[in-house]
Parts: C-alpha cells; structure tokens; sequence
C-alpha cells in the first residue's frame, strides 16, 4: 500500500453526522465483497456487501473508502411477467435451431 494513503476508520453514532472527503481524482472501486445468507429454500434471504473505494482529495491525499452496504431483498420468487406489444412493430421470427448455431459459434454479435 502506498505511504500516502490514508485510512479513516469512522464508526459513526447514531444522531453525528459522517464527513466523508471529496474524492476528485483517480476514483476507482477497488474491491467488492459479496456474502448472502441462503435459506432452506434455495433463496437469499440477506446479502451484504463490502465496498473499498480509493481516490484522491483535492489536496492530493489519497483515501481508501470502506463502505458496507446491507441489502434488503423482498418479494422474492414472485416475478410476473409482462407481455410487450408488438403491433406495429417489425418482426423477425427466429428458429430454435439458429438459436443454438448463433450462441454456439460465440454469440449473436459475432
């Protein structure tokens, strides 16, 4: 790790606001990682997320940002599907079988 580099392990309390530093320069995420908790029935029930961004202030100090992200999933395995109209619209009608050869060859771009 660079010299430079400043770490800010903030643990913010409830009611304090959290100053963070302006990131202006040379921003990039730097690593994600992903956990879930997975139910008896094959579903994720939590899933949280580690966010480590790096970049430089305006003074030219360089900060790596961690961030946990707690995502909250609901209505799981309920998706209804819609129908998309296409009357009026130009149609072309695709076999199975070009399907295949299209996807077997690296896809329908090449």
């Amino acid at each position: 790790m660079n010299a430079a580099r400043k770490r800010a392990r903030v643990k913010p309390k409830k009611g304090l606001a959290l100053k963070l530093p302006a990131l202006q320069e040379d921003v990039h995420l730097e690593q994600v990682v992903l956990n879930a908790t997975i139910n008896e029935q094959n579903l994720i029930e939590r899933q949280t997320a580690k966010v480590e961004l790096v970049g430089t202030d305006a003074s030219g100090v360089v900060h790596t940002l961690q961030l946990t992200v707690d995502v909250r999933l609901s209505d799981l395995a309920v998706t209804t599907p819609e129908r998309v109209d296409l009357t009026g619209k130009q149609v072309e009608k695709v076999t199975r079988e070009e399907m295949r050869s299209h996807w077997a060859k690296g896809g329908w771009r090449h």
